[in-house]
């Protein structure tokens, strides 16, 4: 048992390492255009100690401007006033090892298996490479994968701590970025509607199938968190703009002028195409199953993305936490005790 314990610890600490070097060489050295743009909104913010709702570098006076990721903006300027280029370079090499451990840590806490989740970030870390750079996207990954796990928390026991967890969660990105932030919706979508569809048709379990259906009587007090996450909206100095921007970026034709916001040809993403397949190679050819609610939030991530491109990294994201269930659901069906075995497979006596 102690024998065991010390390679748990072992392999730990060599999953962490490896992933905080692997993460580190993703990121680009390279900064973005919207990185010196971010710069300089949050030197504004900062100098003039408001969010005047007008742009301050157009050549028109008085031009409406919206702050999408006004906190975003003032915390990286701040880095850069402190240290420089290399500073906001440091900074995003951080926040790219916080993403990978996250990710790593979320998954190994959900599914159970620390080889299968370790192997599973490294993938997910590789095609979000792109993504790797000094945005508030970043940070918003981080909170995603966060929410996904206090979500998970809460439907298995409904502590405060994890509504809590949410909702700070929820004013944490509207004011980092609001643009995404109804998007936060969205990831409870598909446990309200498993939750629907269970007490509609009287289903709950459906072992032997593929489809897995639960009835999580815990599903009301998410409902509850997110009525509550709603009104989260108005707590930043944006005033309503939380509840209108997404409405007023799809009416215009900004997104058909905005290359990440194209609608996605699958030909050109084969890390997309690879992932695809194995999802539907682990249904079809395996005895895996799926649940529910796993079922809607991939498909309707992958709707997501072929809509806009720019969705494919939502879609890796979170669809690396449900790969990883579906993947240990099958090996666990022939091994009980898989973690622990790959673990001394992997950490061999010296």
């Amino acid at each position: 048992m102690k024998t065991l314990l010390n390679k748990r610890i072992c392999f730990e600490i060599m999953a962490l390492i490896l992933i905080t070097i692997f993460c580190i060489s993703l990121t680009p050295r390279t900064l973005q255009n919207d990185t010196f743009y971010t710069i300089k909104i949050g030197e504004h913010i900062a100098n003039s100690g408001q969010i005047d709702m007008q742009d301050p570098f157009s050549w028109h006076e008085d031009l409406p401007y919206t702050y999408p990721h006004w906190l975003y903006d003032v915390i990286i300027y701040s880095i850069y006033s402190i240290g420089g280029i290399a500073g906001v370079y440091i900074s995003t090499c951080m926040l790219a090892v916080i993403l990978g451990i996250t990710l790593y840590k979320i998954n190994s806490r959900l599914i159970k298996n620390r080889v299968i989740s370790f192997f599973i970030t490294l993938g997910a870390m590789y095609c979000l490479k792109d993504y790797i750079t000094a945005r508030a996207q970043l940070v918003t990954f981080i909170l995603f994968i966060i929410q996904i796990f206090l979500i998970e928390m809460l439907l298995k026991s409904p502590k405060k701590r994890y509504g809590i967890g949410l909702i700070i969660n929820s004013i944490i990105i509207v004011n980092l970025h609001v643009a995404v932030w109804p998007f936060t919706f969205v990831l409870y979508l598909p446990y309200i509607a498993e939750y629907i569809f269970a007490v509609l048709s009287k289903k709950d379990g459906q072992e032997g199938t593929k489809l897995v259906i639960e009835k999580n009587n815990n599903t009301k007090y998410l409902i509850i968190v997110m009525i509550i996450c709603i009104l989260t909206g108005f707590l930043t100095p944006l005033g309503t703009t939380p509840y209108t921007y997404l409405i007023d970026t799809m009416r215009g034709n900004t997104t058909q002028n905005i290359n990440e916001h194209l609608p996605m040809t699958l030909i050109n993403y084969v890390e997309i195409i690879s992932i695809i397949i194995i999802f539907l190679g682990m249904l079809i050819f395996t005895d895996s199953k799926i649940k529910l609610r796993d079922l809607f939030m991939i498909s309707g991530l992958a709707l997501l993305m072929f809509y806009s491109r720019r969705q494919l990294s939502i879609f890796i994201l979170i669809g690396s936490v449900i790969l990883n269930r579906i993947i240990y659901n099958w090996m666990e069906s022939y091994n009980e005790d898989i973690d622990n075995k790959m673990i001394q497979a992997t950490i061999k006596p010296f």
